[in-house]
């Protein structure tokens, strides 16, 4: 299962943008008005999101990582986001799909996943999936299961803890996903993502949050081979996901589902065992402020597609403990170097 590397393609990039320096808090209120939003009107975890993009911005993808203190992180800090957040807000914002659908009704809601983030994908397209221009472009049911069906890159988990209090039904959650991904791999570990962020919304510690996590990537793995199967292909067989999490939070190592960063750094297999190692430093450090610290300087030693882990493990890390975290958040003071 190695990333599918086509013509042309250009890997996802970091754009950083500096200058002045400014609270976290701060940055993200103004952002959303920007956009049109009422920050008070959104979940919780958009913040967390929104902030573990910005703090994991600093990191180069398809590399390893470095050292690095939290002073150096925030001073490195971009002040844009990229597309962990952006797509974060689609899935909250848009319409929601059909439990029960159909390629062209997935190209529909595709179409309107795109219309929500156009202005930020036009402007910001390195930070994007480097198959995202062939996935919006394709103009057949051919063209478009084809894509979907290729890529196990980490595009659904990462939108998937914003969509744990949206449904309760797994089967409602699955057509959010197939808008861009219908590979195994990519909707198992949305489905982690999705389990161990509602297992957290419940008040659970992380160990027993993770047999919510394997619960939910067991469901998500059977309704991927379902819907695989209802369109008459062949239906995909990789191993499961959870081994990965848990040989990846029993070693430390987070490169032990993979064998080539180069190649391999976006893989789902790669960033959600990565994210979730992060979400446990945090938790072990203690108070909010040392435990996002923790997580954050982690995701930035672990690379590979660091605003990415960042941004899934402090969307789910904030979840644990929301009010905490949300005030040792907001008073962080970013891009400042």
């Amino acid at each position: 299962m190695q990333h599918e590397e086509g013509e042309g393609e250009i890997f996802p990039l970091n754009t950083a943008r500096r200058g002045r320096a400014v609270r976290l808090g701060e940055h993200y209120a103004a952002t959303l008005q920007q956009m049109g939003h009422d920050p008070a009107a959104l979940p919780p975890g958009l913040f967390f999101t929104f902030c573990g993009d910005i703090l994991g911005s600093s990191g180069e993808h398809y590399a390893r990582g470095t050292l690095i203190d939290f002073a150096a992180v925030l001073r490195r800090a971009s002040l844009n986001f990229s597309d962990d957040f952006m797509e974060s807000l689609a899935m909250h914002v848009m319409e929601r799909p059909p439990t029960d659908v159909n390629l062209p009704l997935l190209m529909q809601h595709r179409d309107l996943f795109h219309d929500l983030i156009r202005d930020h994908f036009q402007a910001m397209s390195l930070t994007y999936s480097p198959w995202f221009g062939a996935l919006f472009a394709a103009k057949t049911t051919v063209q478009f299961a084809d894509i979907l069906q290729k890529h196990s890159s980490c595009g659904a988990a990462m939108r998937a803890a914003i969509l744990a209090g949206q449904a309760t039904d797994d089967a409602a959650i699955l057509p959010y996903f197939l808008i861009t991904h219908a590979h195994l791999e990519a909707i198992e570990g949305a489905y982690a993502v999705l389990g161990l962020a509602r297992a957290a919304m419940a008040g659970q510690p992380f160990d027993k949050a993770l047999e919510g996590a394997a619960a939910a990537a067991r469901t998500g793995r059977r309704l991927c081979q379902n819907f695989q199967r209802g369109q008459g292909w062949e239906v995909q067989d990789f191993p499961p996901l959870m081994p990965y999490i848990h040989k990846v939070l029993e070693t430390g190592n987070a490169y032990a589902p993979i064998h080539d960063i180069a190649a391999e750094g976006i893989e789902t297999r790669f960033v959600v065992p990565a994210a979730f190692l992060c979400v446990r430093r945090g938790l072990e450090s203690g108070d909010p402020e040392a435990g996002v610290a923790a997580l954050v300087t982690s995701g930035l030693e672990i690379g590979g597609d660091p605003d990415t882990i960042c941004s899934i493990a402090l969307g789910l890390y904030g979840l644990f403990n929301p009010d905490a975290t949300s005030e040792a958040l907001a008073g962080l003071v970013i891009g400042g170097d």
